[in-house]
């Protein structure tokens, strides 16, 4: 499954907009237990969406669950998003 993290995570720096990719990668992620790479995954997405735009709704959850759930912001790699 990794040989799989490590497509989509490329598929992300070309196309970093790839809501499959962002999700497929991510749900690796979480079933891996890479807190970290969480965390620096939905960190590089964020800054591609607008809040005007559609997709926007859809990495804003996952930003949030990382953040808050496994406390990225005390590790300092948090965005500053504010809800």
């Amino acid at each position: 499954m990794s040989a799989a993290a490590d497509i989509w995570e490329r598929i992300l720096v070309k196309y970093p907009r790839d809501s499959l990719a962002l999700h497929l990668v991510f749900t690796h992620y979480i079933h891996s237990g890479k807190s970290l790479e969480l965390c620096d995954l939905t960190n590089r997405a964020l800054p591609h969406y607008n809040p005007s735009e559609m997709g926007y709704g859809s990495v804003v959850p996952l930003v949030l669950f990382i953040c808050k759930i496994l406390s990225c912001n005390d590790a300092g790699l948090y965005w500053g998003l504010i809800v």
